[in-house]
């Protein structure tokens, strides 16, 4: 199998979860230093530990992050896989994982042009993220503002400013 299968077939799960939680933070502070390449190189070593079969919702997560690496970096059509990878792990529940792992995807997919899926994802990221309150003001905040430039670029372009607004209030 794969790397994380080996660690926890040795009995050094404890190691393989402290090396991916330090390859983890050492992805988001490249991140935030700029450096999306990089990012992308200590997320995909972290997930290299993650028996996704075993955990996906980890898995689901880490393929989340490693779509936003790969948006700043440029490649959005290889984020835009990283984050239907993490919809494809996260379960399918009203969690604050699968509603950022959807809103993601969303505006991934507003970002390519693929506006009906876009909206699709966003609308379910929407009621996802309602559904967990106050934990996923975050997310409707995103998905808002996602959906509120779709429907700007609609026909009906007041519903989009709406939209926004709403997303601004949610924020």
């Amino acid at each position: 199998g794969d790397l994380a299968s080996t660690y926890m077939d040795l009995g050094v799960v404890d190691l393989a979860v402290e090396l991916r939680d330090l390859e983890l933070r050492s992805a988001e502070a490249a991140y935030a230093a700029g450096m999306p390449a990089r990012a992308v190189d200590y997320g995909s070593a972290a997930l290299g530990r993650v028996a996704a079969r075993r955990d996906p919702t980890t898995g689901g997560i880490i393929h989340e992050r490693l779509g936003q690496y790969r948006r700043q970096a440029g490649e959005l059509d290889a984020a835009i896989e990283s984050f239907r990878r993490a919809v494809d792990l996260v379960p399918d529940r009203t969690t604050l994982e699968r509603a950022t792992a959807l809103a993601s995807l969303a505006q991934a997919e507003m970002l390519s042009g693929a506006f009906a899926e876009a909206e699709r994802h966003g609308l379910v990221a929407l009621d996802r993220a309602r559904a967990l309150g106050a934990e996923g003001r975050t997310q409707e905040a995103h998905v808002l503002a996602t959906l509120g430039v779709l429907r700007g670029w609609s026909s009906d372009p007041e519903a989009g400013i709406a939209q926004l607004h709403a997303a601004r209030r949610a924020a």
